[in-house]
């Protein structure tokens, strides 16, 4: 460990407890070491000082908020309880052991926890904020030792922002332990997209295309085609890289429809496909003739493949009611917004939208349809596919930002204090103060604590969380996942999934869907797959939404002005650009949009309609350029600074700013995992991984000690950074350690009658008859669950059960697990 800067005499506060020692900042890890307080069984032991020696590690990027006041942290938690009337501030060094009116010591009136010959007025803190939900508070002797720890912290804590450039994060020189060096299949091995889309059935199993339905195009090998998107892509046989070229350019990114998952647990299956939104126009009238032909392909390549199944399937779907049920029902398609209707319409203005469902449901005759449709006429007419759209009212990434941030501050109240201690909560943003003192700050102690008050202090605090809306945004994304899982099992029914850029909402829905579906995801492999999958090839942004490298409060340089050197040795200032916001169209698509022409409306209402629409883009446009003036101008994570030999480096100018964050950043995965963790609550034996292994993967997703979540992009991973070569897999650290994470619960859940169908259609001898297992699950694996049924995850905001979800919560799960005992 290599120290920049060490101090002695800190004082640690957490949860009303204080403690001596030495805080040391060292190049990636903040350390604090201090000596465990001595038991009666330690003191008779043997043992020297340096064996009893404890740390506690801390690595910079988890660190979301730093903050440094005036003032030891016992006083001022000290303060707003006098305040409120309740304890006395008159004793600065107090040594007694005050005891309950029964003459044992509790917890809750442990040892007067101030340092003896510390000066809690002299002195000032430091209070870290963690994106893990933990909490520390450091005194220092003096405001002077605090203020340069505070900026060496703030300057360790943002290296890598301030270079822009992730290569300053720990993974890139974390060095793997022995059982992580000897894992004979590597995480960055663990997925490989040809043999998952064979396993799905979309591909062949020699890993060619499965030329009647479905193939992998290679229109985006070098990510020129879409940057945010992987270089394997599934798609319909029938459609050419030509139509997609000209579908792309109807979608938000280039991002298309492509297919990404088909259903085995029934004969139908019915397959997933993810996109980001339509370009619509202001008129609500553009379309794509070759986005309609994709998605109509996508709809009929599945109901081809299903007429084919049941060809060579048919003795064993006639011998089985439930399969010749299901291949009865008609084929539904869904379109699936997961945005509210408000935030979809208002995305008209910046030349975006939703579709006109209309435009999917025309289904043009197939040269193949009286091969496959079962009937043996030919369809010579155009007719109507059922084609129906909803939406889902999932909240943007600046919604849920702001809904965690009251979650944090009502946490953060919580832990100055003990966690047996009752705490009065009003409201989510003003502070906390315990309705009796949680730590004795005199030799006298509370004599009773009624049942009343605890009850109002717990309903008061349910109170608080339940405005913060977590647990209700959450229902809302399950909600959405309940009606896609039901639709695909239940009703054979395709969808396709997409919010504004298909990467943040579209990610949790389609990877929450297929975890439901398919029992492999549930498993610890294919949970890894199913991440590498939806989120890391599908462009989700992990660097911008965890703001990694950046530190709320932190006190970080910030470039002013750079020069841009000319032809003729003179420089000339160039203004730093602004990052575009993650959910709207580029600058030059909204210039466009608003001077479209009004000939080219029908008539005087649309002409209206369309003005409107102009002032809203042109609303829009100001606003965005006033939220962007007011961020703090730090240098942003996408900015590309010229080749050097085009800047003067010397007339680049900096100062120092405080650091206020990101307006890209928002906790998409953490909702994500949060969401397994509910689901995991109600059905534990379909999972084979236990919530530790979420805890932890939501832990390391925000360390940067691996490298599994740096990057925004297949194309940053593998091109730019090359992550794989110069980092570990996250997947290392998890299966190098597999019983620590291994759900005793877990009930093995056999494959369903599609699944052995699919077997035997992707095998070259096409008329070979499939062997169906008569003891299979009749929901094959299919997770459903109760979306209305929202419990905090008290473990990982490190509170108790009884604090975040009533007494009641906690006594109904004990009665649980004693009915499974």
């Amino acid at each position: 460990m290599e120290n920049v800067f060490t101090v002695d005499g800190v004082v640690l506060n957490r949860r009303g407890s204080y403690i001596l020692g030495t805080l040391i900042l060292s190049r990636f890890h903040l350390v604090f070491t201090f000596n465990s307080p001595r038991t009666a069984s330690a003191i008779s032991s043997t043992l020297d000082a340096s064996q009893q020696r404890k740390e506690i590690w801390v690595c910079y990027p988890i660190i979301e908020r730093i903050s440094k006041a005036r003032g030891s942290t016992w006083l001022n938690n000290n303060f707003d309880n006098s305040s409120n009337g309740y304890g006395s501030g008159s004793s600065n060094n107090i040594d007694s052991k005050p005891s309950n009116s029964s003459g044992s010591h509790s917890r809750a009136n442990s040892p007067a926890l101030q340092i003896a010959g510390f000066d809690n007025y002299s002195a000032s803190h430091i209070r870290l904020q963690c994106k893990d939900f933990t909490y520390f508070s450091f005194d220092f002797r003096n405001d002077l030792i605090c203020c340069e720890v505070f900026n060496k912290m703030s300057l360790l804590i943002t290296k890598s922002k301030i270079e822009n450039d992730i290569r300053q994060l720990y993974a890139y020189s974390y060095v793997p332990n022995n059982i992580e060096q000897n894992l004979q299949v590597k995480g960055w091995d663990l997925y490989d997209p040809i043999e998952e889309y064979t396993r799905l059935g979309l591909l062949r199993r020699d890993g060619h295309n499965n030329k009647l339905f479905w193939k992998l195009t290679n229109i985006n090998e070098n990510y020129k085609f879409c940057t945010s998107y992987p270089k394997v892509m599934i798609v319909p046989s029938s459609i050419s890289d030509n139509v997609l070229q000209h579908a792309g350019k109807f979608r938000s990114k280039q991002r298309i429809p492509v297919v990404v998952y088909k259903h085995h647990a029934n004969i139908n299956g019915n397959v997933i496909a993810r996109c980001a939104q339509p370009l619509v126009g202001l008129n609500l009238q553009n379309r794509s003739i070759q986005d309609e032909k994709l998605i109509g392909e996508i709809f009929h390549s599945q109901e081809l493949e299903k007429a084919f199944m049941l060809k060579s399937c048919e003795e064993e779907i006639l011998n089985d009611n439930d399969t010749g049920y299901q291949a009865q029902q008609p084929q539904k398609n869904l379109l699936v917004d997961l945005r509210p209707v408000t935030n979809a319409m208002a995305q008209h203005a910046l030349g975006a939208g939703t579709e006109n469902v209309e435009n999917y449901r025309n289904k043009k005759p197939h040269k193949d349809d009286d091969h496959y449709n079962g009937d043996g006429h030919q369809q010579g007419h155009r007719n109507s596919r059922q084609v129906d759209k909803i939406f889902c009212n999932i909240d943007n990434i600046h919604v849920i930002r702001d809904s965690l941030n009251k979650l944090t501050t009502v946490l953060n109240n919580l832990d100055k204090y003990s966690p047996n201690s009752q705490v009065n909560v009003s409201n989510s943003s003003t502070a906390t103060t315990p309705t009796t003192t949680t730590t004795p700050i005199t030799t006298t102690t509370p004599t009773t604590t009624t049942t009343t008050t605890t009850t109002t202090a717990s309903a008061s605090l349910q109170q608080a969380l339940s405005k913060t809306y977590w647990l209700h945004r959450l229902s809302i994304i399950l909600q959405s996942v309940d009606r896609i899982i039901k639709s695909i099992h239940l009703n054979n029914t395709n969808v396709v999934i997409h919010c504004s850029d298909g990467w943040d909402r579209t990610s949790q829905v389609s990877a929450l869907a297929q975890l439901c579906l398919d029992p492999f995801y549930r498993t610890t492999k294919g949970f890894m797959i199913l991440i590498e999958k939806e989120w890391t090839s599908f462009g989700f942004k992990y660097r911008t939404r965890a703001d990694h490298g950046g530190c709320i409060g932190a006190v970080m340089k910030k470039e002013q002005k750079k020069y841009i050197a000319q032809p003729n040795g003179n420089e000339s200032p160039q203004s730093q650009q602004q990052q575009q916001p993650a959910e709207s169209v580029s600058s030059e698509s909204m210039t466009m949009l608003e001077n479209r022409p009004l000939s080219e409306l029908s008539s005087s209402a649309a002409a209206s309609v369309t003005s409107f629409f102009q002032k809203a883009a042109k609303a829009a446009r100001d606003l965005k350029n006033s939220a962007q003036n007011g961020l703090s101008n730090y240098p942003d994570e996408g900015t590309d600074y010229p080749n050097d030999s085009l800047i003067n480096k010397s007339s680049i100018s900096f100062s120092s700013t405080t650091y206020g964050g990101s307006n890209e950043r928002s906790p998409v995965f953490h909702q994500f995992i949060d969401c397994i963790y509910q689901i995991h609550r109600q059905k534990p034996t379909y999972f084979e991984f236990n919530t530790r292994f979420l805890k932890r993967l939501l832990y390391h997703y925000y360390s940067c000690q691996y490298g599994t979540f740096l990057c925004d992009s297949e194309k940053e991973a593998q091109q730019v950074y090359r992550i794989d070569k110069s980092t570990v897999s996250v997947w290392d650290y998890f299966n190098s350690r597999p019983n620590e994470f291994k759900n005793p619960a877990y009930t093995v859940r056999e494959r369903g009658k599609a699944e052995v169908m699919a077997e035997t259609k992707a095998n070259t001898n096409t008329n070979a008859k499939a062997k169906v297992k008569k003891d299979d699950d009749d929901c094959g694996g299919v997770v459903f669950f109760n979306s209305a049924d929202m419990k905090w995850w008290s473990e990982l905001y490190g509170r108790s059960d009884e604090e975040m979800n009533g007494l009641s919560n906690s006594l109904d799960r004990k009665f649980a697990q004693m009915d499974l005992k």
